[in-house]
């Protein structure tokens, strides 16, 4: 490998990692909640995914922020871009005046919008023809995202804590899983009837549960 894959490579070896407990715990408990199969899909996938970076079977997020990287690729010279590389300039500037759909979205959910130039005006190579970066630009983009991100006041991933010989962290949230606990089990079960006739709702709608209780009931067993 070259110097700059030697560079990245021990910052991504250092990186927080996902904390596939938490995932696993949160897709469960989406899996048992009451309601038509497929709703709400991509919402759980996407809580999933947040609680396994921030270590948590409450996943949440109180200070979102979006940075928007912009830069004028070379490639554009082949025709292959809907737009003109004049266009990167105009884009640019509305989305440091706040005009621009990404500004529009990031105010209605109260994210902070950053925006980095990272070339505009300055394309990369033709990847046609040529490498797109050499190895100082492509570490001075590496370095503006990693910059851009550690300037945010936002909700970061969680560190992973460190983990024993047998991969079990040995302190902090994960070091025992959630299930092995009395409590643990009963919060992974709190949306799972418990026999038929009795449904555990946990702040469902109460006339839909009075419904569903009813109808459960009523099912002839299987």
């Amino acid at each position: 490998m070259s110097s700059i894959d030697d560079a990245v490579l021990q910052i991504l070896e250092t990186a927080p990692t996902p904390d596939e407990e938490s995932r696993r715990l949160v897709a469960d408990r989406a899996a048992n909640v009451l309601r038509p199969a497929g709703a709400l899909a991509r919402l759980d996938d996407v809580c999933a995914w947040l609680a396994s970076w921030q270590h948590t079977t409450k996943p949440a997020v109180a200070r979102p922020a979006v940075v928007v990287f912009v830069a004028d690729h070379g490639v554009t010279a082949e025709g292959v871009s809907a737009y003109p590389a004049e266009v990167t300039v105009a884009m640019l500037r509305a989305l440091q005046e706040g005009v621009a759909t990404a500004a529009a979205m990031a105010r209605s959910v109260g994210a902070d919008l950053r925006v980095v130039d990272v070339g505009v005006g300055d394309p990369t190579g033709n990847i046609a023809v040529e490498p797109a970066m050499s190895d100082a630009r492509f570490r001075a983009c590496f370095d503006a995202g990693r910059e851009a991100v550690a300037a945010l006041d936002c909700d970061p991933p969680r560190r992973s804590p460190r983990r024993s010989s047998e991969g079990r962290p040995k302190s902090g949230r994960g070091a025992a899983p959630v299930s092995t606990t009395r409590r643990g089990r009963e919060r992974s079960q709190r949306w799972r009837p418990r026999a038929r006739g009795s449904l555990r709702t946990h702040g469902l709608w109460k006339p839909f549960a009075k419904w569903a209780e009813r109808n459960w009931s009523r099912s002839p067993a299987r």
